[in-house]
């Protein structure tokens, strides 16, 4: 009678303890969960944030190209117009040398027939 006492104490304590380890465990596990949706939510404003600064920098880098895109058909004008200066000026280069090929032999033959 005596052991069946002490076997329902010990196993009492241990039901107790056990319950008492399960609450424990439990509320371990509530603390965890509510720290993982705390997570999740952080995560989501960085996310968002990040998305953002993403946004704003793509949006600069377009502004940045098209700048640059500017500045490149620029380019392009100004050599389009030195480019037409240079067949200018090759066209006039071009004119007094074959006027001075054409003139060059009658000058010549005046010169040769007014100074003997």
């Amino acid at each position: 009678n005596r052991l069946r006492g002490e076997i329902a104490e010990s196993e009492n304590r241990l039901r107790g303890e056990m319950q008492a380890g399960f609450a424990r465990q439990q509320e371990q596990l509530t603390s965890q969960q509510e720290q993982i949706v705390a997570l999740g939510r952080e995560i989501g404003l960085v996310r968002s944030d990040l998305s953002t600064q993403i946004g704003a920098v793509h949006a600069d880098v377009n502004k940045q190209i098209a700048g640059v895109n500017k500045q490149i058909a620029g380019v392009h004008k100004q050599i389009a117009d030195v480019h037409k200066q240079i067949a200018g000026q090759t066209k006039w280069i071009l004119t007094v040398l074959g006027g001075a090929a054409v003139l060059f032999p009658i000058i010549q033959r005046l010169m040769a027939t007014l100074l003997p």
